[in-house]
Order: C-alpha cells, then sequence, then structure tokens
C-alpha cells in the first residue's frame, strides 16, 4: 500500500505538469497494486476502495483534460 500511496503521488506530479498520458499510466499502476492487495485481504478488511476511487477519479480527470470524453466517464 505504501508503494501503491508513492505511485499516486507521483500520478498527481504528472498531472500538475499536465503529462496526462504519464498520469494516466501512474493512476492505473497505483490502482492496480491497491486491487492486489485487497485480494489477499480477508472479506471484512478491505482497505482500499477509497484509494481505488480516487485513483479511478484521476484517470477520469485526464480523460476530460485530453477531451476523451467518452472513456472519462467510464
Amino acid at each position: 500500500d505504501r508503494i501503491a500511496e508513492i505511485i499516486f503521488c507521483l500520478a498527481k506530479v504528472q498531472e500538475a505538469m499536465d503529462s496526462f498520458d504519464d498520469a494516466i499510466r501512474l493512476y492505473e499502476e497505483a490502482m492496480e497494486l491497491r486491487v492486489f492487495s485487497d485480494k489477499v485481504r480477508d472479506a471484512n478488511n478491505k482497505l482500499n476502495h477509497v484509494h481505488i476511487a480516487m485513483c479511478l477519479a484521476g484517470i477520469g480527470r485526464m480523460r476530460l483534460a485530453k477531451h476523451e470524453f467518452s472513456t472519462a466517464f467510464k
């Protein structure tokens, strides 16, 4: 989870620098790590739902910034 948090922060930096493709790639990587982390936990201890949602929101923002409206809302 710590590595996912660092990658998420790097995505935010890329977003601030208008490097949308790099930000999307990093948000996706952070999200994949969070999903994997939750898979190894028991059903009552899923901690990453909010973090996964934040990654998805970041990806959506980047798609909107790139005027990729149809994929932004998926």
